[in-house]
């Protein structure tokens, strides 16, 4: 069972994904950045919740690479993560910006790789 910490992460998560989901179905091609954004933050959340389930605070960070670092010693197989974590990371900030905009292929990339993290996070945490 897990904590109402752990439970508050995923729920904000899926909040995430939602988004992500409804977006696409949309316009996706007007709406990358945000897309990207909230693939990025359902990654983060779910990497946050699983450090809670292991007593650990989550710091208050965006970098989905840290948090896989600060994870690794609890659970080696997270280091599969890192090459999505990487990729999606730098749609936490950059892309939130003028100068930088996300094509409609990097949003569907940046969808599969939350899919693939968040399925990992699910499976360690007990959730289906």
């Amino acid at each position: 069972m897990n904590s109402p910490i752990v439970n508050e992460w995923v729920k904000k998560a899926e909040e995430d994904l939602k988004a992500c989901r409804i977006l696409s179905q949309k316009e996706l091609a007007e709406v990358t950045d945000v897309v990207c954004f909230h693939a990025q933050q359902c990654a983060e959340k779910y990497l946050k919740a699983f450090l809670n389930s292991k007593e650990q605070e989550a710091p208050k960070i965006h970098s989905l690479k840290i948090l896989i670092e600060l994870i690794e010693p609890l659970d080696p197989e997270f280091r599969t993560l890192f090459e999505d974590a990487s990729q999606l990371e730098e749609y936490a900030v950059e892309f939130r910006y003028p100068g930088e905009t996300a094509i409609e292929e990097e949003a569907r990339d940046a969808l599969r790789r939350m899919v693939i993290i968040r399925d990992f996070i699910r499976k360690k945490l007990g959730f289906k």
